[in-house]
């Protein structure tokens, strides 16, 4: 098989987002939050949650403004 063949369905056009300022504070917000609770003595449970909750919200305010077509190989 040729190595130097690429999948059709991969865009190389465009480079990833970066970061705003506001979005990195959030993020060590999140973080510093969840690290705080664990070491007072949260269960980790709801320390997971916390981050799997944060994380959900996130992926869907992003999904909301980057909507695109999705991707089919």
């Amino acid at each position: 098989m040729n190595k130097n063949r690429r999948a059709a369905c991969v865009d190389n056009g465009e480079r990833p987002r970066r970061l705003t300022p506001g979005e990195a504070a959030v993020v060590i917000i999140v973080v510093t939050l969840a690290a705080v609770l664990a070491l007072a003595g949260q269960p980790l449970l709801t320390v997971v949650e916390l981050l799997v909750g944060t994380g959900l919200v996130t992926a869907h305010l992003a999904g909301a403004q980057h909507r695109q077509a999705p991707v089919r190989c």
